[in-house]
């Protein structure tokens, strides 16, 4: 029996910065350097509650999950034109 193909465990590493997602792909990742982890099949981000944690034998892990805390409104352009940053909203052509 040949095994199928499916998408069911790829996932794609993205850059926080919601401006610099498509000119981040491809590019080298460093070691401690925040990222998202995106499900191919589904577009759901990986999450951790930093609050609950679990001891187990490899010492004190937090639980991953993927609920979509992505909305469809644009808070994520709200947040970064609150921080004085560039979003997509903002044309930078005039």
């Amino acid at each position: 029996m040949v095994p199928s193909e499916d998408y069911n465990g790829v996932w794609v590493i993205d850059s926080v910065d919601p401006n610099f997602r498509m000119e981040m792909q491809g590019e080298i990742i460093k070691a401690g350097d925040p990222c998202l982890i995106r499900h191919v099949q589904t577009c759901v981000y990986l999450g951790a509650d930093k609050d609950t944690k679990y001891k187990n034998d490899f010492g004190t892990e937090n639980e991953v999950h993927t609920h979509n805390w992505c909305t469809s409104n644009k808070s994520q352009n709200l947040s970064l034109e609150y921080e004085g940053r560039l979003s997509s909203d903002v044309p930078t052509k005039f």
